[in-house]
């Protein structure tokens, strides 16, 4: 292999390096609230989805926190934490929804996140009549 493919890797695994030693040493935790999975699956359009969802929030700051859906006021799910929280639920929904962190106190949105729902079959407007002949 040629000397320039050679430098070009060194160079750019030092810069790695250095860059996440810099980011290291600022000791921040993003604000972020992801759901796992973040997609169900429906076998028919316009049926309800059901599925176990987990969601995994950080903060930058210990506090109190709270999940709700978007469209709802009502809080789902409060929790005192330091960093890092979980909570696990069963999803049943016909459409997609958006779920917030927010901070209690404050009721200060965040961060979001989707659950997006599909369909294995889409809905069809004629019926299926089975004949044999």
């Amino acid at each position: 292999m040629s000397f320039k493919y050679w430098a070009t890797v060194i160079v750019s695994s030092f810069v790695a390096v250095v860059s996440g030693q810099a980011y290291g040493k600022t000791n921040q935790t993003i604000t972020s609230l992801s759901a796992l999975p973040n997609k169900c699956v429906a076998l028919r359009h316009g049926r309800t989805c059901f599925a176990p969802i987990t969601l995994r929030f950080s903060v930058p700051k210990p506090g109190r926190y709270c999940i709700r859906q978007q469209d709802n006021k009502h809080l789902i799910y409060c929790e005192s934490i330091e960093r890092y929280g979980l909570f696990n639920f069963e999803f049943q929904s016909k459409t997609k929804l958006t779920y917030l962190l927010i901070e209690q106190s404050t009721l200060a949105e965040l961060a979001s996140t989707d659950i997006d729902v599909a369909w294995v079959h889409q809905k069809t407007s004629r019926k299926r009549r089975w004949r044999i002949f």
